[in-house]
């Protein structure tokens, strides 16, 4: 997708809770790496986690791990918090 279109200023990638039992509901967290890969995005903002814990691990463990392992900025606003895009 980001060979097609470009980059992507801002990825909104689903980051809510993962379970093998249930892989075509969210995404797991290695697969929103890649997913911002092939957008080329520019920067990401974690959507759909931390409110409700369904699945087997952490509530926080996706974003513990995006923030470890995601070599982009990490937009993480508090939950109500208005983000301007292009905010610094």
């Amino acid at each position: 997708i980001g060979e097609y279109f470009g980059s992507f200023d801002l990825a909104c990638l689903e980051s809510g809770q993962f379970n093998i039992a249930w892989p075509y509901s969210h995404s797991f967290p290695d697969q929103i790496l890649k997913e911002a890969k092939d957008l080329n995005a520019k920067a990401v903002m974690p959507i759909h986690w931390g409110r409700f814990l369904v699945g087997t691990h952490a509530w926080n463990e996706v974003i513990k791990f995006l923030y470890e392992n995601l070599d982009l900025p990490l937009i993480t606003p508090k939950m109500g918090e208005a983000y301007e895009i292009g905010a610094k």
